[in-house]
């Protein structure tokens, strides 16, 4: 009608000059309000089950992150359906918030299942394995520890095998992996289980994202390269960890440079080298996080591998 439609531009007028008004005010103080962008502010959604093609809204979701995260302006929300995401996630200079949604479990993980096993003795292999990870033997990595140079990571049904440096060194419970001949052996029956292997080398990226937040995501079995530093980069000011997860990574959980960034509510465990690193973090703070069985590379304990080294 005449009248509802008149109150509905009544109700839009009122809000643009309290939005004017809200601008005016902060102006002189320095604290500019874009109004395009408080209007434009939206949530994004993402589901196993989406496409990548679709409009991203609840009704039709986006399938990865990363879509989400590209299509996405500085204030919008990206909301995340429960399921496991085999992705790399970079946000670069816009802040908005990743978050899982209210409930469900959300994963980031670096692995892929590995299938197509041949038996060779007591071993099994699978050919054709042509991930290779860059190593790194610098002082860190003890010279009679030399697997702790290398990313590479198996899981059988969650549990981490050991690597080990040459085939005929793999027993149960260890893994071999021959660069050479892009070839990966490990020492249990893989018949009816469920194998992955790490193929990407970090999970997250804030990059310059200054004001982003996380919220409740796991990030796990990223074959974390030195080059990469961690499995999450934090590398921002004004950031939020809400709820983060890392665990069973190559390398370090979590690192985090900039300044005004809070780590809370989360749990960084079972990494290969650190649990949480910083470095030039300035007010940085760290709030019920869990910290708890890294360095499990075996990294030298005097170059600062276990739990949290602040620099």
């Amino acid at each position: 009608t005449l009248n509802a439609r008149l109150t509905a531009r009544r109700s839009l007028v009122r809000r643009a000059r309290i939005l004017s008004l809200v601008c005016c005010l902060l102006a002189p103080i320095g604290l500019a309000v874009q109004l395009d962008d408080v209007v434009a502010a939206r949530t994004w959604h993402v589901s196993t089950g989406g496409r990548d093609t679709a409009s991203g809204t609840s009704a039709l979701p986006l399938r990865s992150i990363s879509e989400a995260v590209r299509r996405a302006s500085s204030g919008d929300v990206v909301e995340i359906r429960g399921g496991v995401y085999r992705e790399s996630v970079q946000v670069y200079r816009k802040a908005i918030h990743i978050r899982a949604r209210s409930g469900e479990r959300v994963v980031l993980d670096g692995s892929r299942q590995v299938t197509g096993w041949q038996r060779s003795g007591s071993i099994w292999g699978k050919r054709g394995w042509a991930t290779q990870f860059r190593s790194d033997f610098g002082p860190m990595v003890p010279s009679n520890n030399r697997v702790a140079g290398l990313p590479d990571q198996v899981f059988v049904d969650g549990r981490a095998l050991t690597q080990v440096t040459s085939r005929a060194a793999v027993r149960d419970g260890h893994f071999f992996h021959d660069t050479a001949g892009d070839r990966l052996y490990i020492g249990v029956d893989p018949t009816s289980r469920r194998v992955d292997a790490s193929v990407r080398s970090w999970g997250i990226y804030l990059n310059e994202a200054h004001g982003s937040r996380v919220t409740d995501l796991i990030v796990r079995r990223y074959g974390t390269e030195r080059r990469h530093v961690a499995a999450v980069r934090a590398y921002a000011n004004d950031l939020v960890l809400d709820g983060v997860v890392t665990e069973d990574n190559a390398a370090i959980g979590i690192s985090v440079i900039g300044r005004d960034v809070t780590l809370r509510d989360g749990r960084s465990s079972n990494n290969g080298y650190l649990g949480l690193h910083a470095d030039r973090a300035r007010r940085l703070t760290i709030d019920t996080m869990a910290v708890i069985g890294n360095n499990t590379a075996g990294i030298a304990p005097i170059h600062s591998a276990g739990g949290l080294k602040d620099t």
